[in-house]
């Protein structure tokens, strides 16, 4: 893991764990992570980059990660929820951020800079890692070690978010890590954000959610995909920020997400 510049994590501070991103994918920061860190170092938020079984791993390329787990009678989605719960259980217990935690995942097309003293090609990072988390999250414990709320936000930048898109598509780009055999004969990911709104302080942000083609998804479309999910929020008195911006870039990304944690941790109505 990386904390920010700076030092160790202080105890009782806040956390921000972000899975996905060039980190995970190529072992360098992306110009997302980059300008993110930077504005978590100012506002004095510690940040961990927390990898997952198989990404950023070659041998996932082959296959070996896409079909492992199913050999196992598993899911990589259940793989990777279980790797989420640890994480967490790390950072209260041992890192002992007892601040607030927010969980955060990066996934869509992203661009590494230089690898090893050469210049990297542009990598695609295959998301998903948002369905593990939406899995995990209703099992991690709601209280810190000082009684305060365990997990006081969830953001979600240029991710999936919905297993139907993806079954009625003519040509989707489902990542492998989502795999989940007959999942929608019961319920699908804007169910579980819709079950989310039921945990207490948890803040919710969808930023730039990809359609099954692995393209953003437009505004009215984005709405119509998480309608029960933002009536769910509403009824508690949480609103569910759903933001889709004309591409200014991985900077003006990081302020959204920045202003989300500030918010998150300090348990701002948003």
């Amino acid at each position: 893991y990386k904390l920010q510049p700076g030092g160790p994590l202080l105890r009782g501070s806040s956390l921000v764990i972000l899975f996905g991103g060039g980190v995970e994918l190529n072992r360098a920061l992306s110009d997302f992570e980059e300008a993110f860190l930077m504005r978590m170092h100012h506002q004095q938020v510690s940040v961990l980059f927390a990898g997952l079984c198989g990404v950023g791993d070659d041998m996932w390329r082959g296959g070996l990660w896409e079909y492992g787990p199913l050999l196992l009678g598993r899911t990589n989605v259940g793989l990777h929820a279980e790797e989420v719960i640890r994480t967490v259980r790390f950072a209260l217990h041992r890192l002992e951020a007892s601040g607030g935690i927010v969980l955060a995942s990066v996934g869509g097309e992203l661009h590494s800079p230089l690898l090893g003293g050469y210049e990297a090609p542009p990598a695609t990072m295959p998301g998903g890692t948002a369905s593990a988390l939406l899995h995990a999250v209703p099992h991690l414990p709601l209280k810190a070690r000082t009684g305060g709320p365990a997990v006081v936000g969830l953001a979600l930048y240029r991710e999936q978010c919905s297993y139907a898109a993806a079954a009625v598509a003519l040509r989707h780009r489902l990542p492998w890590l989502m795999q989940m055999v007959g999942v929608l004969e019961d319920y699908d990911l804007p169910d579980l954000l819709a079950l989310l709104s039921r945990r207490p302080h948890l803040r919710l942000l969808l930023l730039d959610p990809l359609a099954a083609t692995g393209r953003k998804l437009s505004r009215l479309a984005a709405q119509r995909t998480f309608k029960a999910a933002a009536r769910a929020y509403s009824e508690v008195g949480r609103p569910l920020r759903l933001i889709v911006r004309p591409d200014k870039g991985p900077g003006d990304a990081s302020k959204v997400m920045a202003d989300f944690v500030a918010k998150a941790v300090n348990r701002q109505y948003m």
